[in-house]
């Protein structure tokens, strides 16, 4: 479905004595991705991992490499390919508040991809969201909140459902747990687990904890120092782990 091959991003950069010097973030990645599957990017900050992300749903160009989208290259899409990558690949960002408009509703947040998409009607869109807050595990009684009013998961289960609600083939989310106490954190984790047996498409879950990567995904792949360390099914991950604890 979508595939990345030899993936580099570069920056320039101003050093202390105002010289300009190249700053490479990520570094000759390939990862492909299959409708239906679970997938897991897992590394240290730094690493490169939310850059790739951008990358892949087509917000930043490489500086070399390719993405294709169903064997077509993205870099050579028209407005209306660009349109309709969007609304097939979603990004949950890591920090919920921010990615919440503060003067509208959850209601009016949810239903931002609908109203954007101009599909269904006023009365065809409130219910849409009322089941996507269903399937976020949120009540109705949620609806007319605005975001200072959620907690850091309840945040994070809006933006979760409003990029649900857009009906992507392919959803990642980056470092959506990062931040959350340790209880939120195992009901976001089980939240997610839940709907990928309810909604079908390629999910990406990028994280820093390994233990979190190795409960949530069936295919996981390891970013160290803006490189990628290796990739493989989560039953084969134990020479992996070892490297990472050993450094390599």
């Amino acid at each position: 479905m979508l595939k990345a091959m030899h993936i580099c991003k570069e920056y320039r950069a101003k050093s202390k004595n105002g010289r300009s010097r190249k700053m490479v973030v990520v570094n000759d990645v390939s990862l492909s991705f299959e409708y239906g599957k679970s997938y897991a990017l897992v590394g240290e900050s730094g690493s490169g991992k939310s850059t790739l992300a951008r990358i892949l749903i087509g917000l930043e160009k490489p500086s070399q490499g390719q993405i294709l989208y169903q064997g077509a290259d993205i870099a050579c899409f028209k407005k209306k390919e660009q349109i309709e990558l969007r609304r097939n690949c979603k990004l949950v960002f890591q920090d919920s508040e921010s990615a919440l408009n503060p003067r509208w509703s959850v209601c009016d947040s949810i239903a931002e991809p609908l109203v954007n998409r101009r599909v269904l009607d006023k009365k065809q869109r409130f219910r849409q969201v009322g089941h996507y807050l269903d399937l976020v595990h949120l009540s109705q009684s949620y609806l007319n909140k605005r975001p200072h009013e959620l907690s850091g998961g309840e945040q994070t289960r809006v933006c979760i459902a409003r990029a649900l609600i857009a009906e992507p083939k392919f959803l990642i989310l980056d470092e959506s747990v990062s931040g959350l106490d340790a209880t939120i954190k195992k009901q976001i984790l089980e939240l997610i687990l839940h709907l990928r047996s309810e909604i079908q498409c390629a999910y990406l879950f990028i994280t820093h904890d390994i233990e979190d990567a190795l409960y949530i995904s069936d295919n996981i792949a390891v970013m160290k120092m803006v490189k990628l360390l290796s990739a493989q099914k989560t039953s084969s991950l134990l020479t992996t782990c070892m490297l990472i604890i050993r450094g390599y």
